[in-house]
């Protein structure tokens, strides 16, 4: 007879919670989301007793073998950790054999079986009983798939208990970013002459260059920054420059906060940063103190006859105080 399992509290719905573990910083832990887990063997026992155990039974013969994924969804921008304990034991005898469990990462939008798990860390009871972050590697908000495999050391059928604080299943734990660049962008009139938005992420001399286009030669850029979380103030930094043009052309910075996707349409309020010289200059704006989309164009202020251009070297949101969404 199987003896009565280790028992655990834990809220079963996905969520996310504010921690201080490190002070300075801000930490998210994310819960796993329920789910149908395909082509998994073995148990993961869901409600208060989240226990994983390999297949079998106790009188059958081996392999015993476990491979569970838990998803993990709504996840906040950020470098992310799995935080977790481990032990393990037979449950047909009551006994400790030393088995070991690998835990393997996938990040993609829901957890299905096809693509490759890379291997995070190890656990087995020499290295792991305290709680502890493994570094899974990964950031942003892509949905993450934690698989864990037993490596099947021992023959008998083991049961592998896997938790943090009181909550007996790992979490993923965030480090929320204070830098925000942009996710996405499109232009219209206008082109993008070298480079992309990926370029902005920091000011290291490598830049996006746009240039005027069309008839009017005129330049409407607008990026797009996702996923900004609430914060006790936002600050659009920018930095760049525009060569001397014959045509008086200077790049105004503008922004709105939108509920909804960015388009070169509509209305877009100046933030006060403008980019009028040939020498480059990083400058800032206090946007308020909103969160979630914003929408950052890039406008030329004449016409003129010449498509001239503009180098963006950086631009971001910088959140001060960031807290968990």
């Amino acid at each position: 007879m199987i003896p009565t399992r280790h028992r655990f509290w834990l809220g079963a719905t996905a969520s996310l919670v504010l921690i201080s573990a490190n002070a300075g910083a801000t930490e998210c832990i994310t819960e796993y989301t329920p789910w149908s887990c395909p082509g998994c063997v073995g148990i993961f026992h869901g409600g208060s007793a989240e226990t994983f155990t390999e297949s079998g039974t106790c009188n059958s013969s081996p392999p015993h073998e476990l491979w569970q994924v838990l998803r993990f969804t709504v996840l906040p921008k950020g470098s992310h950790m799995v935080r977790t304990s481990y032990s393990s034991q037979d449950p047909c005898i009551g006994n400790n054999f030393g088995e070991a469990v690998t835990i393997k990462k996938r990040q993609a939008n829901g957890c299905d079986e096809t693509g490759a798990y890379v291997s995070v860390q190890t656990l087995d009871e020499n290295c792991c009983s305290s709680e502890a972050d493994y570094d899974l590697n990964a950031s942003g908000t892509t949905d993450i798939c934690l698989g864990f495999l037993s490596t099947q050391t021992y023959s008998g059928q083991d049961e592998f208990y896997m938790f943090h604080g009181s909550t007996s299943a790992p979490a993923i734990v965030t480090t929320l970013d204070t830098k925000y660049p942009p996710d996405g962008e499109q232009t219209n009139p206008g082109i993008i002459f070298s480079g992309n938005y990926n370029n902005l992420k920091e000011c290291d001399n490598v830049r996006e260059v746009l240039q005027e286009g069309g008839t009017n030669h005129r330049l409407f850029h607008v990026y797009e920054i996702t996923n900004i979380p609430a914060g006790s103030s936002q600050t659009l930094k920018v930095e760049g420059y525009r060569p001397t043009n014959t045509d008086g052309d200077n790049f105004a910075i503008l922004y709105k906060w939108s509920s909804t996707p960015c388009t070169t349409t509509g209305l877009y309020p100046p933030s006060g940063i403008t980019i009028d010289s040939a020498a480059e200059v990083q400058q800032t704006a206090t946007i308020g103190n909103s969160s979630g989309r914003l929408c950052v164009a890039v406008d030329d202020t004449a016409g003129g006859s010449n498509n001239d251009k503009v180098y963006i070297d950086c631009l971001y949101v910088e959140t001060a105080n960031p807290v968990c969404p």
